[in-house]
């Protein structure tokens, strides 16, 4: 079992993973989204 510096060591880590996975999908979204805007809107399957 964790001690509670190992739940506040765990639960700092989690955290902070989850914040750097959420800014590069934000990143990602951001470049697709730019990208896409820049392409010609011929063929739009993905509705």
């Amino acid at each position: 079992m964790l001690g509670i510096g190992g739940w506040i060591v765990t639960l700092l880590t989690i955290s902070m993973l989850a914040i750097a996975v959420l800014m590069m999908i934000s990143t990602l979204l951001r470049h697709l989204r730019s990208f896409q805007m820049a392409l010609p809107e011929e063929k739009d399957t993905q509705a």
